[in-house]
């Protein structure tokens, strides 16, 4: 007969408890943002809430402001870089967290594939990509050299150095000499952010009846 009791106390406990849990399950942390970084200090970034099981939420923004909205929006005002945080919790007072980093800076020059280049300027050659100021000083001449076509796509990797940041004042040139006299340079162009996709810029640069294709790859960095 106590088994019998005690095996009900049990049962009703059991289901007592499984009944709770599926009414008030655990809550779940999770959230997208429209972009993770950026070169514009203005953005307004968009935060959409896609947690489960909660009731209440808690933004962080890490830049000593915070917000309760379920899905708020927030700029940052400042180049740097912020963790946001985002906590929930359900009616239990059960909580859960995610975080995401979001990074305002500077686009940085990382990275020069040169995929194609001029016949009309003979191997062996140097490949130089230009930057210069708003007044045309040059500040920086990356020079690659190339015996033969058969070293195509050539890749140069630039290090992490304020001197490779790109601004909309900042102009380029790409130009090409050989050993023999035959040069090929461009004009002065000027890069901007909106020409950057994912990252990634191809330029083409057309000289005679032959043209250059170089592949320029940027990151932000929050500097």
């Amino acid at each position: 007969m106590k088994d019998i009791v005690y095996l009900t106390i049990f049962a009703a406990v059991f289901f007592s408890c499984c009944s709770k849990n599926e009414e008030h399950p655990a809550p779940s942390a999770c959230f997208l943002v429209d972009k993770t970084a950026t070169t514009d200090p203005t953005h307004y970034f968009i935060f959409t809430n896609c947690s489960n099981n909660y009731s209440t939420s808690s933004w962080d923004f890490g830049d000593g402001h915070s917000s309760s909205d379920q899905s708020p929006s927030h700029h940052f005002n400042q180049i740097g870089q912020y963790t946001v945080k985002l906590t929930i919790s359900n009616s239990d007072g059960v909580t859960s967290t995610n975080t995401r980093t979001i990074i305002i800076g500077h686009s940085t020059l990382t990275k020069i594939i040169y995929n194609h280049l001029n016949g009309t300027v003979n191997y062996p050659k140097h490949v130089f990509l230009s930057r210069y100021t708003s007044s045309y000083q040059m500040e920086y001449n990356n020079d690659a050299s190339l015996s033969s076509a058969s070293q195509l796509p050539f890749t140069v990797t630039l290090p992490d150095d304020i001197i490779y940041d790109n601004n909309y004042s900042f102009y380029y040139r790409f130009s090409e000499n050989d050993f023999v006299g035959h040069t090929y340079t461009t004009l002065y162009f000027n890069i901007s952010d909106l020409e950057i996709v994912n990252g990634r810029l191809d330029k083409t640069f057309n000289n005679s009846t032959d043209s250059a294709k170089v592949s320029l790859y940027f990151t932000i960095v929050p500097r």
